[in-house]
């Protein structure tokens, strides 16, 4: 396992890729943490996700129009933002991807 600092989401991860590996479930039993309920809230920013595509084919957000789906998407974003930043520990990914999403947010609302 590659990571900076060990947590929960880290560990439940690892135990969902073992049992690709063994076809055995496998639990983790603890209390939720703080980092536990953030990555918890992440993931229901993130749940509209689907909507757009396959993450293998990459996501379609031309469409997107009205000021609900833009704040849907804007909500992904941040959603990605804080669980890469809880999950991973890794400032230059984060900051990396805070720029491209800032710059995707610049594209999606007009300035007037």
């Amino acid at each position: 396992m590659h990571s900076k600092e060990i947590n929960n989401e880290v560990v439940r991860n690892a135990l969902q890729d073992l049992k690709k590996v063994t076809k055995k479930r496998y639990v983790f039993a603890s209390a939720p943490s703080h980092e536990d309920k953030i990555i918890t809230y992440a993931e229901r920013l993130m749940r509209p996700l689907k909507k757009y595509g396959d993450p293998k084919k990459g996501y379609d957000f031309s469409k997107v129009k009205t000021s609900k789906q833009k704040a849907e998407i804007i909500g992904i974003w941040i959603g990605e933002i804080l669980y890469e930043a809880l999950t991973y520990k890794d400032v230059e990914s984060v900051n990396s991807l805070v720029k491209t999403i800032r710059t995707e947010i610049e594209g999606l609302i007009p300035n007037k």
